[in-house]
């Protein structure tokens, strides 16, 4: 699965290239008004969230679940690391605490042609827990 690839398209266009045996369902979840639906691996290392007429919106990928990486981004990379790879991030968040939540890793938030990174992390300066590749434009 290659989530440069795949976002933005429509998810029976890339069906063929996913091991269909490693897919749970396509879920239904209704928040708000509209439902949302998405695809999810059997190993939960990754989840794809579909918009209008099934376009990949949004893809997780689970690296502290086992997913192998992504844009050589490994669970042992530290913070330091990803900015190393990446350089300065258009948005970034310190470790912080939630009245109602608890504890949040730090984050950073990368732009690329086509898509969003989102690179969160474990805590207390943890290494690489979820990266989130986002379309820039749900809408299209």
């Amino acid at each position: 699965m290659n989530p440069e690839q795949m976002i933005g398209k429509n998810l029976e266009d890339v069906l063929s290239g996913l091991e269909c045996s490693a897919i749970q369902d396509i879920n239904k979840e209704y928040e708000g008004e509209e439902p949302s639906y998405y695809v999810s691996a059997l190993d939960s290392t990754w989840e794809i969230l579909l918009g209008e007429n099934n376009r990949i919106e949004t893809i997780f990928l689970y690296i502290n679940n086992g997913y192998p990486g992504f844009l050589g981004i490994t669970s042992n990379l530290k913070r330091e690391n990803i900015l190393d790879m990446f350089g300065d991030p258009m948005f970034q968040k310190d470790e912080s605490t939630h009245a109602l939540l608890g504890k949040y890793g730090a984050m950073e938030k990368y732009e690329r042609d086509n898509y969003y990174i989102h690179i969160e992390h474990e805590l207390d300066n943890g290494g690489v827990k979820k990266v989130t590749v986002m379309v820039k434009d749900p809408s299209v």
